[in-house]
């Protein structure tokens, strides 16, 4: 349970005026604005200090208008924290935080649900979803110290009328780029690509985002962790471990680009993209209003 299913969570939580005010697609804010949803449910197949949410996520909805977040108190019991990180430490005392609120008056309730693994979905006589069926889990370290997550046997059913599968992004292996398959992401120390087996790191090679973490982080901690990377660069380039490279100049990469027939935009396309955006949104008080198909993107810079 990453930050996938609690982006999705959200976007139902939130007031149509709440959505108003966030750069999500029109089309998607009319048909959200029609949503009936009561009841969300956050469900984890690992224990809360398993999660991989990290706590600016799992904080934003302490301010969400018309929805509140609810967990049992029970899943907060006995946890071992002896030698949780940070992030961990700060992800259970907003979960502890959300077991004693007692405004659960709201519209809508966001429930976290901990130690579940999906075994089937329920449908009702005309096909439809009706429910679905889970196994309760628990958590258990082998005598290496790797974590594993085992089935009890004891199932239990939730009503619902909607599933939706949240369960994150794997970063797609680049032949000739050290990849990590257990982790899922390239193999890195701070952004830097390190060799998975023996960790040492591999000159001249970085990387960001999702690929780096795997699934998990708010927009703004990905920029700091770019400029990170960035320093990173620069400091090898400096230390001289970086080696020289003879770069094409950019009118004979952009005719060579036309000879094979590929459509090129500049940054100043970009730029025209993005302050058309931004006019739209402030029609609506957002920061931007996407445009969402390619052929109305090409219409906006005039490469039709």
């Amino acid at each position: 349970h990453g930050n996938v299913a609690l982006d999705v969570s959200r976007i139902f939580a939130k007031s149509n005026d709440e959505l108003r005010e966030t750069d999500i697609a029109e089309h998607a804010l009319s048909a959200l604005s029609k949503k009936k949803i009561r009841d969300i449910y956050v469900v984890g197949f690992s224990g809360p200090t398993q999660a991989t949410f990290t706590p600016p996520e799992l904080a934003e909805y302490k301010s969400l208008h018309e929805a509140t977040a609810i967990v049992d108190p029970n899943d907060l019991l006995k946890l071992n924290l002896l030698n949780a990180s940070k992030k961990v430490k700060r992800n259970v005392k907003i979960l502890q935080e959300y077991a004693q609120t007692e405004n659960h008056k709201k519209n809508i309730r966001v429930h976290f649900i901990f130690n579940s693994t999906t075994k089937e979905v329920l449908v009702d006589e005309n096909g439809g979803v009706s429910g679905i069926r889970f196994e309760k889990t628990k958590t258990t370290t082998d005598p290496l110290g790797n974590t594993k997550i085992l089935g009890t046997g004891e199932t239990y059913d939730l009503d619902v009328d909607m599933v939706i599968p949240a369960i994150g992004f794997k970063t797609t292996a680049i032949p000739g780029v050290s990849f990590d398959t257990k982790a899922g992401r390239i193999s890195n120390e701070n952004g830097r690509v390190t060799d998975p087996t023996t960790k040492k790191l591999i000159a001249n090679q970085y990387v960001v985002g999702w690929a780096r973490t795997g699934p998990q982080g708010v927009i703004g901690i990905h920029k700091a962790a770019s400029k990170q990377v960035v320093a990173h660069m620069l400091e090898d380039f400096r230390a001289g471990s970086v080696k020289n490279r003879k770069l094409l100049p950019q009118n004979v990469i952009l005719s060579l680009l036309k000879e094979r027939g590929v459509m090129t935009l500049s940054f100043n396309d970009w730029k025209k993209l993005d302050e058309l955006e931004i006019t739209r949104g402030e029609i609506r008080g957002a920061p931007r209003n996407k445009l969402v198909h390619i052929d109305d993107m090409l219409e906006a810079v005039g490469k039709e």
